[in-house]
């Protein structure tokens, strides 16, 4: 039941005071590492706080900023 950052955090890991923190102040305080730290703060964002049915266009559009590729989203294309 992890969120889009929690779920790269492993059980054993894993303390309370985590709960309801962003993944760059837990970076910024040495408990998880910080390669990729903007790339999951802005998974962290779409995650916590766009409304599922955004989260195509959400993803999609972090794709296009990032130059990632959208081949991972596409049989997630919702119906017109």
């Amino acid at each position: 039941m992890a969120c889009a950052a929690g779920c790269l955090i492993s059980d054993q890991e894993y303390f309370d005071d985590m709960e309801e923190r962003a993944w760059l102040s837990l970076a910024a305080d040495g408990i998880v590492p910080d390669t990729h730290e903007l790339l999951i703060e802005e998974l962290q964002r779409i995650h916590d706080f766009t409304p599922v049915l955004n989260w195509y266009h959400e993803l999609w559009e972090l794709a296009e900023r990032r130059n990632f590729s959208n081949d991972a989203l596409l049989p997630f294309k919702p119906e017109a």
